[in-house]
């Protein structure tokens, strides 16, 4: 059980990689919000850590999950 949660773990941690360069085309702005999300996978904390509103970030996050 323990292998297997290393394993998945493993996982995540490529994919989050992969979608922080994927994040490398938007401007610095959209790409610190982009990466807190990451980080947190949380749209109020990454509101709260970046100073932007709940709303702009929940717009950056759908463009940015739609391409």
């Amino acid at each position: 059980m323990r292998k297997k949660r290393t394993e998945l773990l493993a996982i995540k941690d490529k994919i989050i990689e992969k979608l922080k360069t994927a994040a490398d085309k938007y401007d610095d702005f959209c790409r610190k919000v982009i990466r807190s999300f990451l980080e947190n996978l949380d749209i109020s904390r990454t509101s709260k850590e970046t100073g932007v509103p709940e709303y702009v970030v929940n717009e950056i996050i759908t463009k940015f999950t739609s391409e």
